[in-house]
């Protein structure tokens, strides 16, 4: 249990919100993904239903259990397209850097 001053209500809301999504993704009940990952079917309602703070451990294996990362399920869809796409650019930027460090060695060499 936690008290909601000692947490950030959207952050609660956050990973509320992102827990019921990927495990729709993953077309998993409660139960489902609660026997995936080893923990108890309070335990996975009680997040979604925003009465339980998951420790470290349960984050780790609900995030395994959906083949995430722990911390995927603490950003908003606004943010997981803008690192999408700064990874995009970033990759882009770095296969143009590359393209021009070649050029340079082969027009010195």
């Amino acid at each position: 249990m936690y008290s909601s001053f000692m947490l950030n209500t959207s952050i609660v809301d956050l990973l509320s919100n992102n827990l019921k999504l990927y495990r729709r993704r993953k077309s998993l009940t409660q139960s489902e993904l609660a026997q995936k990952c080893s923990v108890s079917l309070y335990t996975i309602r009680g997040i979604e239903q925003k009465r339980i703070w998951p420790n470290s451990a349960t984050l780790e294996a609900i995030a395994n259990a959906l083949d995430i990362e722990p911390r995927d399920l603490f950003f908003s869809e606004h943010e997981r397209n803008t690192i999408k796409l700064v990874r995009t650019e970033l990759e882009l930027l770095q296969k143009n850097i590359l393209k021009l460090y070649e050029d340079f060695e082969i027009r010195f060499s």
